[in-house]
């Protein structure tokens, strides 16, 4: 199997460099990209007891990409880009999916106006049938979220914005939406993980203006609606509305630097039943933070934070959503550049006595061979911990690496 890859891989390659030696004929607003790989994963389920402890897979995957974009009357600018993404887990194959991926986007500015939309919807096509896990603690830590996005679902999610500049003050008004709604079966099983829908809906309004020039910084007001679908016959969902005043700042605070944060307070109350003993009001800090610092041409710092309250796709609950991340990307020359990260993420289940946290480090190599081909070669280690007692089965180690190769066109 691996064999029959790396000749795939092989292939792409050499269609790649094959093809540049060869003008351009696709439209000068049309590309496209295939690229396919192959690794291995040491915990396909992330789990390291019960039935599926510790199941190893050689996983392979493929990718072709479409994208169109071009330049509109007014000075602004569109995208567009559908992406196929069949992946293939011989071991284990119930875990084989595909995954489609459409993505929009568009921004421009006319006078003092200025407007931006994204929007990216997938759709999954994999298992219908929920994963049951019957050692103590349950689902691995963080819920064993990409054992749930390998199998059927559909997603959307947008965020626009409309601003005005009026010399160094700014306001602007946004909408961010999220909407998870799962194609699997729900059962009534003992330990059967189900999924249950779930979406966001925000609203905000921002004031403030620039300190110097490229860097914002304000206040604002964000007001939404989350809500959660009851499990099977259970009346409990932690449907909530809140509202959120924030400060916030944007742009280039310092010579190659660049932040985007938002931070304040999040007062939520809860629409319908909960669990006995859990108040229908909750307070929670909240933030979300992106920089990066370049100190030359060939060196990128990256650093990110959040922390967000989100109703579990499990029902009958809700987890307050931590990360932080840092990455280092070198450019060596030649096409050739390396990025070491690492990652923490934990996730504080309420009502539910859960508090997981995973742990990645990861390196990854790749080389731009100029003329649309391109190399890359990664390889990540997790280990998770639960502070709960007596749920070991929300704990693991991990391995994976892949190599894959892509052309665009």
């Amino acid at each position: 199997m691996l064999g029959r890859w790396a000749l795939l891989i092989g292939m792409v390659w050499g269609a790649c460099a094959e093809g540049a030696e060869v003008p351009r004929t696709l439209p000068s607003w049309l590309d496209v990209e295939v690229g396919a790989g192959t690794g291995w994963d040491s915990n396909v389920y992330a789990t390291d007891h019960g039935l599926h402890a510790r199941r190893s897979s050689t996983v392979q995957q493929g990718r072709l990409q479409i994208s169109t974009h071009g330049e509109t009357e007014s000075a602004g600018t569109w995208s567009s880009a559908f992406t196929v993404e069949p992946s293939w887990y011989w071991d284990e194959p119930e875990e084989d999916h595909v995954r489609s991926t459409l993505r929009l986007k568009t921004s421009g500015g006319e006078g003092g106006w200025t407007w931006a939309f994204e929007g990216t919807g997938r759709w999954v096509e994999g298992s219908s049938e929920p994963i049951v896990w019957e050692a103590p603690g349950g689902a691995p830590a963080l819920g064993g979220y990409e054992i749930r996005d390998r199998r059927d679902q559909l997603t959307w999610s947008h965020l626009a914005s409309l601003a005005r500049r009026e010399g160094p003050w700014l306001g602007r008004v946004l909408a961010r939406g999220y909407w998870h709604d799962f194609q699997t079966r729900e059962r009534a099983a003992a330990g059967c993980q189900n999924y249950v829908d779930r979406s966001e809906w925000l609203f905000g309004a921002d004031a403030g203006g620039a300190v110097r020039e490229g860097w914002d910084l304000g206040l604002g007001l964000r007001a939404g609606v989350q809500e959660q679908a009851r499990l099977l016959d259970s009346p409990i969902a932690y449907s909530s509305t809140f509202w959120r005043p924030v400060a916030f700042t944007g742009g280039s605070p310092a010579p190659g630097w660049t932040l985007e944060a938002e931070a304040g307070p999040d007062f939520r109350r809860f629409d319908g039943p909960l669990a006995p003993g859990d108040a229908g009001q909750r307070t929670e800090f909240v933030y979300q933070v992106k920089a990066a610092w370049s100190p030359g041409p060939q060196d990128t710092f990256s650093l990110q934070a959040r922390q967000l309250p989100v109703p579990s796709s499990g029902g009958r609950g809700m987890f307050r959503d931590g990360l932080w991340a840092a990455d280092w990307q070198h450019r060596w020359g030649g096409g050739w550049s390396t990025l070491l990260g690492f990652q923490a993420q934990e996730n504080d289940f309420y009502p539910a006595p859960r508090r997981d946290r995973v742990y990645t480090p990861r390196l990854e190599a790749g080389w731009n061979g100029g003329k649309g081909w391109s190399l890359k070669i990664s390889g990540e280690f997790s280990t998770a911990e639960s502070e709960v007692p007596h749920t070991e089965a929300r704990e693991f180690e991990r391995q994976r690496v892949m190599v894959s190769a892509a052309c665009a066109f």
